[in-house]
């Protein structure tokens, strides 16, 4: 099933070992992963924290070599574990399995 939510890519130049330059970086990739599948870092999975539509996707953590232009990568989209996203998103609210509406610990006093 997570397949079905990865798109294919390469890295674009100017890229760095904490932004991978993508012009086709969507924000449905914020907090999902990319997996490199060629390159120095062919088989190496990182998070994406954040990423900027057309430009670039940042992840959480930098690699440990900087990807060459035209690596291969696939990347998925994220999740931010609301009902909201997991229905407009993956279509999949029921199998969501949050607690959206647990009242934080200061509303128990």
């Amino acid at each position: 099933m997570k397949n079905a939510f990865g798109t294919n890519g390469t890295v674009g130049s100017g890229s760095t070992a904490s932004v991978i330059n993508w012009s086709a970086a969507s924000t449905s990739f914020q907090q999902g992963s990319i997996t490199f599948t060629s390159g120095v870092n062919a088989g190496v999975t990182a998070t994406v924290g954040s990423a900027v539509a057309g430009t670039s996707l940042t992840l959480l953590y930098p690699l440990e070599s900087v990807p060459a232009t035209g690596d291969g990568f696939t990347v998925y989209y994220g999740c931010d574990h609301t009902p909201g996203t997991c229905q407009a998103k993956f279509n999949n609210l029921a199998n969501f399995r949050g607690f959206p509406f647990v009242p934080p610990p200061q509303m128990a006093v």
